[in-house]
């Protein structure tokens, strides 16, 4: 699945049904193959906030013998293993990457990006930083064979620069911002905007400028919020609540609300812990493990 600009409101909404549609209608008529395929479309549920529903798709492929359903095996870790990371799972996390090991060498770039992407993931939640930044890139750099709007592409994205940031490789994460300001507006996934805009605010920030700072994290917050994903919204609300705590300014409070509610709903802990930090005015070094 893909987006680009457009009605971003009811696109994941719409892809959800579909899967759901097509995962009764699997079962109905007893295709075992059409059914592990459908179980493998869990990222529309993850960018919708239904966590436990992809985490109930992981469980039900078939994991005596995987390879039956090969390619559900690599979509779906695009959601799963998100989900887990955000949740503080790190040890299921780590199971399922590790199921599909042989996806690292093999000859289906997709795979090979389905693989990576996860394991960046876990990477920077372990605070392997380096190779984080370094494997996400490398899956990054496949976005003229998969497109730039592939789910895979756009979370490595993310988690290529998040690495940069929490490296102070300010040069690297400016490289691979302009990457993205640089595609035509028609070409740009609003994902990739909304985290672009995110990720300038967080320089901004560095260079002490208040006003754009501001206007970035609220453009960021605006993109998320039409997109209807909230889970990165609460986590820009997040961030930016922290940068107005460390200001002593009263408008973090809000923020702080609005990301522990839909925290506390995915189940979220270890940001609710971070709540607790943003709250205090102290802003954590690190970014928030997310892509």
């Amino acid at each position: 699945m893909s987006d680009t600009h457009g009605s971003f409101g009811d696109r994941y909404e719409e892809a959800a049904g579909t899967v759901r549609q097509g995962l009764e209608h699997a079962r109905k008529v007893g295709s075992r193959y059409w059914e592990w395929a459908f179980l493998g479309y869990g990222y529309p549920f993850y960018m919708l906030g239904a966590w436990d529903e992809v985490l109930v798709m992981w469980d039900e492929l078939p994991h005596e013998d995987w390879t039956q359903a090969r390619l559900a095996y690599g979509t779906v870790l695009c959601a799963a293993v998100p989900v887990c990371v955000y949740r503080g799972r790190l040890d299921d996390a780590r199971r399922m990457v590790e199921a599909v090991g042989e996806f690292e060498h093999s000859a289906d770039v997709q795979e090979r990006c389905y693989y990576g992407s996860a394991r960046a993931q876990l990477l920077l939640a372990d605070g392997e930083r380096d190779e984080a930044q370094e494997v996400a890139e490398s899956v990054f750099a496949e976005r003229d064979v998969l497109g730039i709007g592939a789910d895979v592409i756009k979370e490595a994205f993310a988690l290529a620069v998040q690495a940069a940031l929490e490296l102070d490789r300010l040069d690297k994460a400016d490289e691979l911002l302009a990457i993205v300001e640089q595609l035509p507006t028609g070409v740009r996934p609003q994902f990739l905007s909304a985290h672009e805009s995110r990720f300038r605010a967080h320089l901004a920030a560095r260079r002490g400028d208040r006003d754009e700072t501001e206007r970035l994290f609220k453009g960021g917050a605006g993109l998320f919020q039409e997109l209807a994903v909230p889970f990165h919204l609460a986590v820009t609300q997040l961030e930016y609540g922290e940068w107005l705590a460390a200001e002593d300014r009263a408008e973090a409070d809000p923020l702080f609300m609005q990301a522990r509610e839909t925290f506390e709903r995915l189940d979220a802990k270890p940001w609710l812990e971070r709540i607790a930090g943003g709250r205090s005015g102290t802003q954590p070094r690190s970014l928030p493990q997310m892509g």
